[in-house]
């Protein structure tokens, strides 16, 4: 795997510990819960396990992610390669099903979905350059 798509896995990986925190730290503060296009403290209270289990997937995610991109220089370089780019592909997915399920979260979309591609974009150019 070359630097430059290492260096987007990264990334998408620290994303979602980011996302992660948001979703199961500090979900109930008006500031988090309001990106998620809920207006109220009641709200936020019925959807806080929901959000608390989603910051969790996102959380296994962006470790499947990172260690892969470490893995990359310790053990055969397919294994941390494969691993990488199945979280990326399952992180452009949550965000492709994230605009088509609810449009006005396009900005949220984008940001959690550009990473991945970008990694995924690199990684399919950069192995057809070797093949």
């Amino acid at each position: 795997m070359i630097l430059s798509t290492k260096l987007m896995v990264i990334l998408a990986g620290l994303l979602h510990v980011a996302i992660f925190a948001m979703e199961s730290i500090f979900f109930m503060h008006e500031s988090i819960y309001s990106r998620f296009l809920i207006t109220s403290t009641d709200q936020a209270q019925v959807v806080s396990l929901f959000a608390y289990n989603q910051g969790w997937y996102n959380l296994f995610l962006a470790i499947a992610a990172l260690s892969g991109a470490i893995f990359t220089n310790t053990l055969p370089k397919n294994v941390g390669a494969s691993l990488s780019i199945y979280a990326c592909l399952s992180m452009l997915g949550a965000a492709i099903v994230l605009v088509l399920s609810s449009p006005e979260l396009l900005r949220a979309a984008v940001i959690q979905g550009i990473f991945p591609l970008l990694a995924l974009v690199i990684f399919a150019m950069s192995f057809k350059k070797s093949n």
